[in-house]
This record gives C-alpha cells, structure tokens and sequence, in this order.
C-alpha cells in the first residue's frame, strides 16, 4: 500500500506535535514542510528526516507531490490557507478554529463537500479514554436524558499578566480569544459527547 504523501504548514508548539504525531503512523510520509520561518523550518526537517522545505505556504499547497495538508498556522492564516488547499484539490487537517468568522467556515466547508475533499478540525480530546467511556455511556443510555450540562477548562499557560503568546492579538488569533482557543474544545466535546448541536453562545 502506498503512503500518504503529508506536509505541514506552520512550525511552532502544533506543528510540531502533528509532525511528531504523523511520524509514528506506518502509512504517512511527511514530505514538505513550509514556514515564513524558513531557518525553523530547516531544522525540523532536518531533525525529523523531510525532504522539502519552502519558506512560504503557497509553494507546499502547489507542490503536486503533497495529497494533504497539516494547517498549523495562526488563526488568522486558516481561511486563506485551508481555501487554497481545498481549491488545489488536497485534503486538509486544519488547527482550531476553522477561520475567524462562521461566514467564512461555511464557506469551506460548501467549498470541501463540493470537491469531495477529506476535511478536518483537530479536536484531539474526543480521543482521549476518559471522553471515549463518556460517549459509550451517552450512546448506551446509561446517563438518561440531558437537562444540563456543565463545565470548566483549566490551563495554567498565559495564567500571568507578563506571560505572552501570539493568541493574546487579536489581529492574529480573531477577536474570540479564549472561546476559539479552549473553549471551542468544551463545546466540541458537549457536541461529540451527547449528539447534540449547539445552536448559539453568548460570551
């Protein structure tokens, strides 16, 4: 069986841990990965074996080798990204949120489901064991009916008022803050978990 040819677009913390992630699978070969950060990028290839580097997106979405794409870009680069990917005919796993406005996620999603392309989001907590036994249960019956459903996300980074990271600008990260970043993984699970659909929020 042939493998499937990946790239990874974007080389901080995530996609590092998708490049980590994908070298453990038998049936994927990483071949491109592309930053604006082109030094960076050298040296994951060349700490995990890759062959192509390209210091700017464009070029690893035209590259004809690559099948699918990891997008691991700041929030503000996955709608012109992921549309890119999707219009070349790839498949694409994209990093939360899908894009910074509902407008422009319906739109790929239309764009994906035309061209028949396999489209992601990366909500990895659905695969944890603890979330697994939950959706049996719900699946099962064995919670009985839902009335409410209550939660909380901890997370200790960006908890100081010196600490900093790209997601605290707007321009950058959406003006949805920590409801694109961690909450977007509460409401996932609510969804995945119980089969029901989130209709609004208010924030």
């Amino acid at each position: 069986m042939s493998k499937i040819k990946a790239a990874i677009i974007g080389t901080g913390f995530m996609g590092t841990a998708h490049l980590e992630a994908l070298k453990r699978i038998g049936n994927v070969d990483v071949i491109a990965i592309a930053s604006d950060d082109k030094k960076r990028a050298e040296e994951m290839a060349y700490q995990f074996d890759i062959d192509m580097v390209y210091g700017n997106w464009s070029n690893v979405v035209n590259d004809k080798q690559v099948q699918v794409i990891h997008n691991c870009t700041p929030n503000y680069l996955h709608y012109p990204i992921n549309k890119a990917v999707i219009e070349k005919g790839k498949h694409i796993i994209s990093e939360k949120p899908l894009t910074v406005n509902s407008s422009q996620s319906e739109e790929l999603v239309g764009l994906a489901q035309k061209r028949g392309i396999v489209h992601a989001i990366n909500f990895n907590y659905r695969f944890y064991p603890l979330i697994q036994q939950a959706k049996s249960l719900m699946d099962e019956g064995a919670l009985g009916e839902i009335y409410l459903i209550h939660g909380h996300y901890l997370q200790d980074w960006l908890y100081y008022d010196t600490d900093y990271n790209w997601r605290l600008e707007t321009e950058i990260s959406g003006n949805s803050r920590a409801m694109a970043d961690i909450g977007s993984h509460w409401c996932d699970l609510v969804q995945f978990i119980t089969g029901l659909k989130i209709k609004r929020i208010c924030a």
